[in-house]
C-alpha cells in the first residue's frame, strides 16, 4: 500500500476511534439514565399503591379497591394489578392485556403469568402488612415497551450518527491526505529526476510551511549535487587525460628497456654471469608487466573517451581462432593446465572488428589461465546464425555471487588478496565489457566460489559499418550533446576565442572585434571553461592544436551557442564528435577573408 493510502487509512482509523468512543460514552450514559428513571418510577408506583390499598384492604372495601385499581392501570407504565386478601383470594384486578391470563382471572395462578421480564414486562409480588399483620398482597406488572423503544431508537440514531461521522471523516481524510501526499509525490518525482542528473523545475518554493522548507532544501541539494557532479566529472576527465598522456610518455622508455633487456638475456658475448642474467630477466618480466598495465590504461581511457571506433571488415574467423589457440597452448603447457578448444565448422567468414574480438578473447582466456592453478580451461565458439557465442570456462578460484557484478567495473577485483597473489590491474574485464557493448553484444558470467567460472559472450556475426557507440565510465551509452542553436541574422554577435597563438591570430581578432558585438580571447582551457560558465556567447572559435579535444568536448556539454568553428593544422586529427558539432574546420594556413566572411555573415 502506498504512503498516501496508508496516511488516509490512519486518519480514518483515528477519526473513527474517537467518534465511536465519544458517541458510545454518550449513548451509554443516556441508556443508564433512562433505566435509572424507569426504576425510580416503578419503585414510586409500588410504594404509592401499597399505601393506597392498605385501608380498603383491611376493611374489605371492594368499591374503593376497584376504583384504585381502575385509575392506576395504564398509567405510569402499569399494565396489570391483581389484589389478594391474606388468604390469596382475588379481591380486585385490572389488566390492559388479557393475554397475561391463561384462565379466567378468578383462577389466576402467578406461575402461569406470561411475562417477558428481560425485555418488555416487569412483574412484582408485594405483600401488604399493618402492625406486623399481613392484610393481603398485590401483583403489579409494568409495561416497559415504550422505555425499551426509546433506548432502541436512541441506539439506532447513535449508530447512524457514527456511520455518518465516519463517512465525513473519510471524505475529509481523503481530501487532506490526497492533497498533502500529492505534493509529496511531486517532490519525490523531482528528487528522482535530480538523482538522474536532470534539471527539474522545483515547485512549492514560495510556501512557508514544511512542504516549502522541503522544496527549498531539495533545490539547494540539487545545486550542491550539480556542483559536485561537475567537479567530479572534470576531475575524472582530467585524471583520465593525465593517465592517457603519461601512458604514452612511459611507453617509449619502457619499450627501450624491454628491447635492451631481451637482447642482453641472449648474452651473445658470454660476459654476463648467472646472477646478472637472473636480474636482467626480472627487469624484462617487470617491464612486460608494466607495458601490459599501461596498455590496459590506454585502452580503458580511449574507450571512455570515445576514441575507439569499431572498424568492421570481412575476415576469416578460422585464422583468428587458430592464432588464439596457438597463443594459449604455450601458456597452458607452462602452467600444466589442460586447454580444451572447439569451434563450429560452419563459422568462417565474419564481418566484424577482428582486432576487438581478438582483444576480448585474449583478456578472457588470459584471465581464466591466470586464476586456474590446476584443471581445465576451455574455449567453445558456436555459430548461432546471426550471432557468434564465445564460452570461456575454467576450473579456477571462482567468484562469489555478491561480487560478480563488480568485476566488470574499473580496478575491481574480488579482494586485495587475489590482486596481490595473481597480479593484474582489474581493468581486463572492464575493457572486455566495454568492447562487447561497442560490438553491440552482451557478456555474462556464471561462477561458483572454489569451482570455477564461465564467461559467455554473444556478438553479431555481421555488424553495420556505421556502428559507433560511445561508452561512459559505467558502460552506459553517453547521451549525445544537446546544444541549442538559433538562427540570428543581422545582429552583432558575442565571440569567444580559445587560442594560445595570440600573435599569429592578431589580424583575425582585430577584424572580428570590429565587426562583432564583443570578442573575448583566452589562451588556456581553464579560462575558456570559466568564460563558458559565466557568460553567454553566440560564436565559439577554438584552436585545437595544443589543447585536449576531449576536455573541450566535455566543456561544451549543455552550453548554449549558435556556431562553433575549429582551427587546426593538417597533422592534427580532429575528434569526430567535436567535428560533428562544428560549422567548419579551418586548416592552416587560413584565408583571412574567407575566415571572416564565414564567421560574420
Amino acid at each position: 500500500m502506498s504512503f498516501k493510502y496508508r496516511l488516509i487509512l490512519f486518519y480514518i482509523i483515528i477519526e473513527a476511534f474517537f467518534i465511536t468512543l465519544i458517541v458510545s460514552v454518550n449513548f451509554s450514559a443516556l441508556n443508564q439514565a433512562s433505566k435509572h428513571l424507569t426504576e425510580q418510577r416503578i419503585e414510586s408506583n409500588i410504594s404509592l399503591i401499597k399505601e393506597l390499598i392498605k385501608v380498603p384492604l383491611s376493611i374489605y372495601d371492594f368499591a374503593t379497591l376497584d376504583n384504585i385499581v381502575d385509575k392506576t392501570v395504564n398509567r405510569n407504565l402499569i399494565n396489570t394489578i391483581i389484589v389478594y386478601d391474606n388468604e390469596d383470594i382475588i379481591l380486585s384486578s385490572k389488566s390492559v392485556s388479557k393475554d397475561f391470563f391463561s384462565k379466567d382471572i378468578d383462577f389466576f395462578d402467578e406461575k402461569q403469568l406470561k411475562v417477558n421480564q428481560e425485555s418488555e414486562f416487569y412483574t412484582k409480588h408485594i405483600h401488604v402488612k399493618e402492625n406486623g399483620n399481613e392484610l393481603g398482597s398485590f401483583i403489579i406488572i409494568f409495561d416497559l415497551k415504550s422505555s425499551n423503544e426509546f433506548i432502541t431508537e436512541n441506539r439506532n440514531k447513535t449508530l447512524v450518527l457514527i456511520i455518518f461521522e465516519i463517512l465525513i471523516s473519510l471524505f475529509v481524510s481523503y481530501y487532506t491526505g490526497n492533497k498533502l501526499t500529492r505534493m509529496l509525490e511531486i517532490l519525490s518525482i523531482k528528487a528522482k529526476e535530480i538523482g538522474e542528473g536532470k534539471d527539474p523545475q522545483m515547485p512549492y518554493l514560495n510556501k512557508k510551511d514544511e512542504i516549502g522548507v522541503l522544496a527549498n532544501s531539495m533545490k539547494k541539494m540539487k545545486i550542491h549535487l550539480d556542483e559536485r557532479r561537475n567537479n567530479i566529472f572534470k576531475m575524472q576527465k582530467q585524471k583520465d587525460n593525465f593517465f592517457a598522456n603519461m601512458s604514452h610518455e612511459l611507453k617509449t622508455p619502457l619499450n627501450s628497456i624491454n628491447i635492451i633487456s631481451t637482447v642482453m638475456l641472449k648474452n651473445k658475448n658470454k660476459n654476463l654471469n648467472e646472477q646478472e642474467l637472473k636480474n636482467i630477466k626480472i627487469i624484462n618480466n617487470c617491464g612486460k608487466d608494466l607495458l601490459v598495465l599501461i596498455n590496459d590504461i590506454l585502452d580503458i581511457s580511449k574507450i571512455e573517451d570515445g576514441q575507439i571506433i569499431i572498424n568492421p571488415k570481412e575476415f576469416n574467423f578460422n585464422d583468428l581462432y587458430e592464432e588464439i589457440v596457438d597463443m594459449f597452448k604455450v601458456s597452458a603447457k607452462e602452467k600444466n593446465i589442460e586447454f580444451i578448444y572447439e569451434k563450429d565448422e560452419s563459422l568462417k567468414i565474419v564481418n566484424n572488428d577482428e582486432v576487438r574480438i581478438k582483444q576480448i578473447l585474449i583478456n578472457l582466456i588470459g584471465n581464466a589461465m591466470k586464476f586456474t592453478s590446476k584443471g581445465k580451461v576451455s574455449l567453445k565458439i558456436t555459430d548461432l546464425g546471426e550471432n557468434i557465442r564465445l564460452i570461456i570456462k575454467d576450473e579456477g578460484i571462482g567468484i562469489p555471487k555478491d561480487k560478480q557484478k563488480l568485476i566488470f567495473k574499473r580496478f575491481k577485483q574480488v579482494d586485495e588478496g587475489i590482486a596481490r597473489k595473481y597480479g593484474g590491474t582489474g581493468l581486463g574485464l572492464a575493457i572486455c565489457d566495454n568492447l562487447v557493448k561497442l560490438l553491440d553484444g552482451k557478456i555474462e558470467v556464471n561462477s561458483k566460489l572454489g569451482e570455477g567460472s564461465v564467461f559467455t559472450v554473444v556478438i553479431k556475426k555481421n555488424i553495420d559499418k556505421s556502428l559507433k557507440t560511445d561508452i561512459n565510465k559505467n558502460g552506459d551509452e553517453i547521451e549525445s550533446l544537446h546544444l541549442e542553436t538559433h538562427e540570428i541574422e543581422n545582429e552583432k554577435q558575442n565571440i569567444l576565442v580559445l587560442n594560445d597563438d595570440v600573435i599569429s591570430f592578431m589580424p583575425y581578432s582585430v577584424e572580428l572585434k570590429r565587426k562583432a558585438e564583443s570578442l573575448v580571447q583566452v589562451d588556456d582551457i581553464d579560462q575558456f571553461i570559466k568564460q563558458l560558465l559565466s557568460n553567454k556567447f553566440d560564436i565559439l572559435i577554438l584552436n585545437i592544436e595544443n589543447f585536449s579535444q576531449f576536455i573541450i568536448y566535455d566543456s561544451l556539454r549543455g552550453v548554449e551557442f549558435n556556431k562553433l568553428f575549429l582551427i587546426s593544422n593538417k597533422d592534427t586529427k580532429v575528434d569526430e564528435k567535436l567535428e560533428n558539432l562544428a560549422e567548419e574546420v579551418f586548416i592552416k594556413p587560413i584565408d583571412k577573408n574567407h575566415f571572416i566572411d564565414k564567421i560574420i555573415k
